[in-house]
């Protein structure tokens, strides 16, 4: 009897990459890659023949698509980022395979360029663009496209729509399993296993130029399965010829990291398992396996949980597999030492760095678009810039980044490349082009407008800068070396603040390190080398910001190790960690703070030069204690004058300005004003030659913030929206001219007033013309947008964004990161990853869609403060926006909750049962939110029940559903509730108390205890629940809910009153009525 056939709809997809893909429409998932088309419809026939033929009837209709299809394309517009961040949008033509789906007027819509289905409700158009575009910028930003990726939601080659002949074979001997079927089946295996850790390397995007494939290829293709490392610099293109040279020899190589080949492998033995069916998997398919960095394999130490070259050897001694890996040369220089035995069996390829002109020749075959004097410049600001890496990677990276926002056809100019450099890096354009001249008053002026005093330390400081401008630093040192010394509170730290903020756009640039921390060999070890497992502090925050300012603060106070292993820093710009590798310091400039000599400092005598006697003083006590060759290293000693009594005024005005704007002055909309005589007076009591500006600004907190913010917080809200005035007590207040200053703008009524420290702190209310123009509504929207803000820094909330990052970090990954791009992205990963990005999403994007409303709102009331139509009209949008944020946050607080079991117990406290009037309204309530619910009840005279232990044992019977309880018109007293559901243990846990029921005979209670954590009940549970219960507990308890019945009220908690109840709808508000405690709970 001939095998059964079906003609599934099957979509063929001739991949750019250069192999071809074939998946059935109703399962993308289930795809077959190959060479050619017929070798993937072959191999995809083989699969479905089996996978068919085992399943069910009703789930073999579902593949069984008979109903219309069709090829087609929607346009859908994409957010992306321009050059200075802007956000912009691009549009793109996605192809896709419609369907028609079950519900009338439905389709399926198959998007192969990121292998998702999408469901389409309506008819199209528009339903179609808008369903499917929703859900493609979803992906797409989920997947974080890099320049080149972009390119990949464009068109992938063709499609074509087949139903192939498929013959159901089951899987099983009578059905034919010979030798051949048991083979395929294995080499089947084996390519899963591959694909579960790691990912097929695809063909080359652009022709390589400028090497030689041939000894690669050949060692590719050879019969004794060589193994061999690529040795090249970071960038010199290792992996660009690898991947050329597979392409070339045509083999099947998978690239995988130690990362992946460890994931999941948690117990002894596991992973040892894992490498030999990995490495018996390789031999098996005579594929390659590819590292791309290859050390992985000896992250650990030798005998240790990580270490797979072992495991990996007896395969490669053998010539049983084909590994290959990549390595820099100092890398291949340590581990070929410490595992000789290994790299005796490894080939070497030597990969060298291309000149500029091999990059230039390389950076215009691979964009047309790219002008000649925009290569030259992209060269030059890798060269200049980034001399960790090598030619042409570092040049191909920031080509592909302008690539990714110039997506048009107009010709990509120096500027754009120069724009484009500078947003990435924080260097504005001013030092990045030659043809802008940089004034060195210009430089003073910017640094004196943020520092008083110190113009000789502000004047060289500038001088080096000039320099760095000019490009006539030392090639491979830092831009700059400074020694900042002086005494305490003159601005060492905040000139360092200045210079990253002007040389690097954001003085979030700054990188400081207190040398206190670093005084022993252990900790300075940690700063600078690391472990062989962890990076050192500072190499890791280099290699993150390689554009940054680094401020050493104090470092006489730091290990002599630490200036041992800083010479290399300030003599080369680079440092070696534990692991070998090289950390850049070429684009920073290294700043160190010291106030040697500020303790025995000298009093200043006569008419001469105080700071050049300061500079000597100082330069002479770092000479003293810092080693020659550590000064040597400097480009200069920079001395900070202390501040004179003029400057530290000065001081206390710029510090003043600062107060007025901290977010409590600005929020409460509270205005401080200090005379000029109060201010005098707190600079002259605030000064201090050792401590500088720190002692002035304690003094400012002690004696100025202190006294305002208790003057503040005794009125409350009613100070909000006032004005503070601060004034010495000395200045004379007659009668008369109080009268004036109650006529003046601003002032209306003395609210409050004390004395402390000679100063006198004064609270007055504005004008009521002021408050009715909208103050009070414009204080009532901030109010709401400031718990809006607590509400989104809950832990929960945070862990909820915190999560839905890590799930596009992963999407990006399976869906093509950065590195690890996939023109054929694990479908099973892919799709629960991102069935959980949506589930997620619907949480957490609400929650941020209304705390913006109310913010919006805010600042439409800010900006009305002054028109015609006063904030308080906005007030109602702002409750509204507040009132769907908190109806989300309280949903996303119980979804996010690990609580999803709770068992409680329910006691009757008199003679009238109201158990029934808790059960029956929880029950429909408990239906609706689909939680599970089972009830054990007080077993009372009935102990006749079957297959369930007696009464002595347990006192409560076998479990039973709500429905049971009704039904049988049940009256025990006494029960159990087990709950189960996303979240059931959070919300219901909180129904413990006393439930009251107002009467027309009177009150009737019933008690509510937490049993236990779970739905299902363990011995221990049981035998507890077993003991007496003291009633006189739960009837001391205080009344959780009050229902008076009549009225339709209900209390909560005493305090918060709900009208209009339904009885029998008792539990629709409990959401809301609990909303507090979650809240309160989540913190």
């Amino acid at each position: 009897m001939p095998a059964p056939s079906v003609q599934p709809l099957v979509v063929i997809r001739d991949n750019d990459a250069g192999f071809v893909s074939a998946f059935p429409a109703s399962a993308p998932r289930w795809v077959a890659h190959a060479d050619d088309r017929d070798g993937a419809l072959e191999e995809l026939v083989l699969f479905l023949g089996e996978k068919l033929a085992n399943l069910s009837s009703d789930a073999l209709r579902r593949h069984l698509l008979s109903e219309p299809a069709e090829l087609g394309a929607v346009a859908v517009t994409l957010p992306r980022k321009g050059p200075l961040r802007r956000a912009e949008s691009i549009r793109v033509e996605l192809p896709v395979v419609l369907l028609e789906a079950a519900a009338a007027g439905a389709e399926w819509a198959l998007l192969p360029a990121l292998d998702h289905v999408v469901y389409v409700p309506g008819k199209r158009p528009p339903e179609l663009a808008e369903v499917v575009g929703r859900e493609v910028t979803r992906l797409v930003a989920a997947r974080d496209p890099t320049g080149a990726e972009w390119l990949d939601l464009l068109p992938q080659g063709e499609l074509e729509l087949v139903r192939p002949s498929i013959e159901l074979t089951p899987d099983d001997d009578e059905a034919g399993g010979t030798s051949e079927r048991a083979l395929k089946k294995k080499r089947k295996r084996a390519q899963k296993l591959l694909e579960s850790i790691g990912r097929r390397l695809e063909r080359p995007r652009f022709p390589l130029v400028h090497r030689e494939l041939g000894p690669l290829v050949a060692a590719l293709g050879d019969e004794e399965r060589q193994s061999a490392v690529l040795i090249g610099e970071p960038g010199a293109g290792k992996s660009a010829l690898f991947r050329a040279a597979v392409a070339a020899s045509a083999a099947t190589a998978y690239a995988t990291s130690g990362a992946e080949m460890v994931a999941g492998q948690s117990f002894v033995g596991q992973l040892e398992q894992r490498v030999a069916e990995v490495m018996a998997a390789v031999e098996l398919l005579d594929a390659v396996l590819y590292f791309e960095e290859l050390d992985d394999l000896f992250a650990g130490r030798p005998g240790g949980y990580e270490d797979m070259a072992t495991t990996m050897l007896r395969y490669v001694e053998r010539g049983r597999v084909r590994l290959f890996g990549e390595l820099t040369p100092s890398r291949y220089d340590q581990l070929s030492h410490r595992q000789v035995g290994f790299f005796a069996h490894l080939g070497r390829f030597q990969v060298a760095a291309l000149d500029r002109k091999q990059t230039l020749a390389l950076l215009v075959a691979r964009e047309s678009r790219l002008e000649p004097a925009a290569a030259e410049q992209i060269v030059e600001l890798t060269e200049r810039y980034e001399p960790s890496r090598a030619l042409p990677g570092k040049a191909v990276a920031l080509l592909d980044e302008i690539l990714a926002v110039e997506l048009g056809e107009e010709p990509i100019s120096r500027d754009r490349v120069l724009a484009r450099y500078s947003a990435r890096t924080g260097v504005p354009e001013l030092l990045l082009r030659d043809e802008r001249s940089l004034a060195l008053e210009d430089v003073e002026r910017r640094f004196k407008a943020q520092l008083i005093g110190q113009e000789r330390a502000i004047r060289r400081v500038a001088e080096t800068l000039a320099m760095v401008k000019a490009g006539l630093q030392p090639q491979g040192r830092p831009l700059a070396q400074f020694l900042f010394v002086g005494p305490t509170g003159v601005g060492k730290t905040e000139l360092a603040k200045v210079l990253a903020q002007l040389l690097f756009g954001s003085a979030e640039r700054l990188c400081r390190f207190d040398m206190s921390e670093y005084a022993d060999p252990f900790a300075a070890e940690r700063l600078i080398r690391g472990t062989d497992r962890d990076d050192g502090v500072l190499t890791r925050r280099i290699r993150e910001q390689p554009f940054s300012v680094l401020l050493f603060d104090e470092i006489e106070k730091a290990d002599p190790a630490v200036f041992d292993l800083l010479l290399q820093v300030l003599g080369e710009g680079r440092l070696s960690d534990a692991r070998g590798r090289l950390a850049h310091f070429a684009n920073s400039i290294i700043i160190m703070t010291s106030n040697l000599g500020a303790q025995h400092q000298r009093p200043r005598v006569g008419f001469g030069d105080a700071e050049q006697d300061d500079e000597a003083h100082y330069t002479a006590r770092a000479r003293e204690h810092f080693r020659p060759e550590f000064l040597n290293r400097l480009d200069k000693i920079v001395c900070f004058a202390s501040l004179d009594r003029e400057q530290m005024s000065r001081v206390a005005k710029v510090a003043l300005e600062r107060i007025r704007a901290r977010e409590g002055f600005e929020e409460r909309a509270v205005r401080l004003e200090v005379s000029e005589r109060a201010l005098d007076r707190l600079a002259t009591e605030g000064f201090s030659s050792s401590y500088g500006a720190r002692g002035l600004r304690r003094h400012l907190e002690q004696y100025l913030v202190a006294p305002v913010a208790a003057l503040l917080s005794a009125h409350g809200s009613a100070a909000d929206g006032q004005l503070v005035r601060v004034r010495d007590a000395a200045e004379s207040m007659e009668v008369e001219a109080l009268r004036v200053q109650l006529r003046e703008p601003g002032l209306g009524r003395l609210l409050g007033a004390e004395e402390r420290a000679g100063l006198a702190f004064e609270l007055w209310a504005r004008p009521a013309r002021r408050q009715r123009d909208g103050a009070s509504g414009a204080l009532r929207i901030a109010s709401l947008r400031r718990e809006a803000e607590r509400w989104l820094a809950l832990p929960p909330i945070a862990a909820l964004s915190e999560r839905l990052a890590e799930i596009q970090a992963e999407l990006g990954l399976l869906s093509g990161g950065k590195r690890q791009r996939r023109r054929a992205p694990r479908g099973a990963a892919l799709g629960e990853l991102s069935a959980e990005h949506a589930r997620l999403s619907a949480l957490y994007e609400p929650l941020g869609t209304h705390a913006g409303e109310l913010r919006d709102v805010e600042a439409l009331a800010v900006s009305s403060l002054d028109d015609a139509a006063p904030p308080d009209l906005l007030v109602p949008d702002a409750e509204q926006a507040h009132a769907r944020l908190k109806q989300a946050l309280g949903h996303a607080l119980i979804q996010a909750s690990d609580q999803h079991e709770v068992t409680l117990g329910l006691y009757e406290l008199g003679a009238e049962h109201v158990l029934t009037r808790f059960l029956l309204p929880l029950g429909r309530w408990l239906e609706k939110r689909g939680f599970e619910a089972r009830l054990h009840l007080d077993r009372g005279e009935r102990s006749d029940v079957a297959d369930w232990p007696s009464e002595k044992e347990r006192r409560f019977g076998p479990p039973r559903s709500l429905g049971f309880f009704t039904e049988q018109g049940a009256t025990a007293a006494r029960a159990l509730l087990s709950l189960r559901g996303q979240g059931a243990g959070a919300l219901l846990g909180l129904a413990r108390g006393r439930w009251r029921w107002e009467l027309e005979g009177g009150p009737a209670d019933l008690w509510v205890r937490v049993i236990c954590p779970r739905f299902t009940l363990g011995t221990d549970d049981w035998t507890a629940v077993g003991h007496a219960v003291d009633l006189e507990v739960g009837r001391r308890t205080p009344v959780r809910v009050a229902l008076h019945v009549a009225e339709r009220r209900l209390v909560f908690d005493g305090t918060h009153g709900h009208d209009d109840v339904d009885p029998d709808d008792l539990f629709a508000r409990w959401p809301d009525m609990v909303f507090e405690e979650l809240v309160a709970e989540a913190s």
